[in-house]
């Protein structure tokens, strides 16, 4: 996704269906977790007054209209462009800035503790994917559950199907729009995706317990042929259930 992209994506997301709100920049940025010095140019050729800002595509600009030193709200233009938007907000400003701290420290690779609270939120964070990830899932997937169907958003997390490495993990065809607890069976390998025929496999140890009824159910499928889950990630993760369910049998 480009910068200008994240911009409308999280103007979506700050608005909502109140087109007519005003808004600081900063906040947009926070949302989209585009550094400073990459969002501010752009965002100022997004204005109505770019000035000499960088060039951006013909959808992206005259969008946002300056009404005071700091404070914009979305032209004409901005609002047919962005439009009314169903998009439910999914993370805090609080869950993302410390995403957005902890990534660019490292966090990822678990190198540093850091103090339970802080542990709290960003496990909130990573459970529910970054923000324009879990969004893009959303979308894709009808904010419906690709395996269980259930609707109710709050309980739906972002599923990597290749473990998060960093923002380029982030991509909807990596990932699933997963219920919570199916989610952390899908995390551990007791639930799989038959990378052909998208059919929901589930391990040997489950068969005889409430999920049996998802055992060789179809995979529901975004209608976007560049949201389909990539098949490379699917038989790495198909592969790893094959070896675990091999394992547990030798057991």
């Amino acid at each position: 996704m480009t910068i200008h992209d994240s911009i409308i994506a999280a103007a979506k997301i700050r608005l909502g269906t109140n087109l007519d709100e005003e808004f600081q920049p900063q906040e947009l940025r926070k949302i989209c977790g585009v550094p400073e010095g990459s969002f501010s140019p752009i965002f100022k050729g997004m204005r109505t007054d770019p000035g000499s800002a960088p060039s951006v595509p013909e959808h992206a600009r005259g969008l946002f209209l300056q009404i005071r030193h700091g404070w914009y709200r979305l032209s004409e233009k901005g609002k047919a462009n962005i439009g009314a938007s169903s998009i439910i907000p999914f993370a805090s400003a609080q869950e993302v800035r410390v995403s957005e701290s902890l990534e660019k420290s490292g966090y990822w690779s678990v190198n540093e503790e850091i103090d339970n609270r802080q542990r709290t939120l960003v496990e909130v964070v990573q459970r529910k994917g970054q923000p324009l990830f879990r969004q893009g899932l959303l979308s894709a997937y009808h904010y419906r559950c690709a395996i269980s169907n259930c609707d109710a958003v709050p309980a739906l997390e972002a599923a990597h199907i290749s473990p998060y490495l960093g923002a380029q993990s982030n991509v909807t065809r990596n990932g699933l729009l997963l219920r919570a607890d199916l989610h952390t069976l899908f995390d551990l390998n007791l639930i799989a995706i038959e990378p052909t025929t998208l059919i929901v496999q589930l391990s040997k140890s489950l068969m005889r317990t409430s999920y049996a009824s998802f055992h060789m159910m179809p995979l529901a499928s975004p209608e976007a042929q560049e949201d389909f889950p990539d098949h490379e990630a699917l038989e790495l993760r198909w592969s790893e259930f094959m070896r675990s369910e091999k394992e547990a049998g030798g057991a």
